[in-house]
């Protein structure tokens, strides 16, 4: 298998670093489709490793940015994917007519943009074969009625808090007959399981042969079949009826003219009427109708968060019925309303444990920063860079008690940056209490804990 190389510097624009797999058949004498990844964190490295596995049984050429950002403007991705399309094309055999792109959260919504406007958007780009939108559903303004020319592949977890989004992603592209394909998985906001991101490069390659971009494997193409068809039966026989049929519908729907399509049609249409998989989708379509009043409850109590010089958390979580949706996620008896409340609280955390105390610690609202963060440990107690977070706004307010002990739950849930903690000027007005010395000490003579180090809000 090949492997991801880093720390490659573009030939066409040197400030833009990425990681680059190749396949090991790579060879210079054919043309390779090419994945450009765009990690919502500029994680180039993480992301690429996370696709090699499929783009070497696919056959795939990555270039996975550095530089890439989720919450900015689009101006560090354009340049991104400008570098590393003009290095691509430079110095490797890719073939013109398959670029693909794919994005997590903000970079998600982006691909889509990009893969609409095209040469609009970038100059010389030329058409996007096909993007993998992971997380992350349509941009604001997006022109809905010019039909796209690309495959679209969607992944979201279950407890995302983009879900929904996804699920209306998904829909328009149906809408305007754009090969579509929506998968999820257990999980929250992040990038799929590296099976998944496997499965969104087969799928592309097969849409690919149904397009004529690649010429038709038919036993190639026969052995998917009877691989998805197989995993369909086996979700069916352990009684995930619901799962079965979504199995078997993305067959049909991505082998339309095989001779097995016919019966499996029949199947379906059995297996849909049956009154369990009836019920259970109608409860999926009612968790989801709940979601649109709970946003509206967020934006009140985030609003609160934002205006009130000392917001009530307690009141707040009272308001948005935390306690209820926590409860709900572990002891629920259907699978759709635990992970609903799950859902429910990752929109929550969503907004308290990063995007509002970033804007409020910006402003200089610490009272609110501290309101929010109480609430996303409500939830995520477990975090240590939420309490850091919180022991920095309470530094700010003069709650040196409060900081103290909140810097003590970030070490015992992982927290191991003293240096971060001797040099934050979030953190000044505590630095002589007692306790303090302390527990900087601790850290410092305590073996480091791998990815607990924190960046200041």
């Amino acid at each position: 298998m090949g492997r991801v190389l880093d720390d490659i510097v573009s030939q066409a624009d040197p400030s833009q670093t990425y990681s680059v797999f190749l396949p090991s058949t790579y060879r210079a004498d054919r043309s390779w489709p090419l994945l450009l990844v765009l990690d919502a964190r500029g994680q180039g490295h993480e992301a690429a490793e996370l696709f090699a596995a499929g783009a070497e049984a696919q056959g795939f050429i990555i270039l996975s940015s550095d530089l890439s950002r989720s919450d900015d403007d689009a101006r560090p991705n354009l340049r991104a994917v400008a570098a590393m399309l003009e290095d691509a094309r430079r110095s490797l055999a890719v073939d013109p007519k398959r670029l693909y792109i794919a994005g997590l959260s903000g970079t998600a919504r982006f691909a889509w943009a990009l893969a609409i406007r095209g040469d609009d958007a970038l100059p010389g780009m030329g058409p996007v074969t096909g993007v993998i939108t992971c997380s992350g559903g349509l941009p604001d303004g997006d022109p809905r009625w010019k039909k796209p020319t690309f495959a679209a592949f969607g992944t979201a977890g279950l407890w995302d808090f983009n879900y929904s989004e996804m699920l209306a992603q998904d829909a328009v592209s149906a809408e305007h007959g754009v090969p579509h394909r929506l998968e999820t998985f257990e999980g929250g906001h992040r990038w799929p399981p590296s099976s998944v991101a496997a499965e969104a490069l087969e799928w592309l390659r097969i849409q690919a042969m149904r397009s004529g971009l690649e010429t038709p494997d038919a036993a190639w193409l026969e052995r998917i079949w009877e691989r998805r068809r197989a995993q369909a039966r086996t979700l069916e026989e352990i009684g995930d009826h619901v799962a079965a049929l979504g199995r078997y519908r993305d067959l049909v729907t991505d082998f339309p003219d095989h001779p097995g399509v016919a019966e499996l049609r029949e199947h379906i249409g059995s297996l849909a009427a049956e009154p369990e998989v009836v019920r259970r989708q109608k409860l999926l379509a009612k968790v989801l109708e709940r979601e649109k009043p709970f946003r509206a409850k967020v934006a009140l109590a985030t609003r609160a968060l934002k205006t009130e010089n000392s917001p009530d958390a307690g009141k707040l979580m009272q308001d948005l019925g935390i306690e209820d949706l926590k409860r709900q996620a572990a002891e629920a008896g259907d699978v759709e309303e635990r992970d609903g409340a799950k859902r429910y609280l990752a929109i929550v955390t969503g907004q308290t444990s990063f995007y509002l105390p970033r804007e409020l610690f910006a402003k200089g609202r610490y009272g609110g920063a501290a309101a929010a963060l109480e609430i996303a440990l409500t939830i995520r107690p477990e975090n240590p860079e939420l309490w850091y977070n919180l022991a920095c706004a309470r530094a700010r307010l003069g709650q040196a008690e409060g900081a103290i002990e909140a810097l003590r739950r970030a070490r015992d849930e992982g927290f191991s940056d003293p240096e971060l903690l001797a040099t934050d000027p979030d953190l000044e007005a505590v630095r002589d209490e007692p306790g303090f010395a302390h527990l900087l000490e601790r850290l410092r003579t305590s073996e480091p804990r791998p990815g607990t180090s924190l960046a200041p809000l």
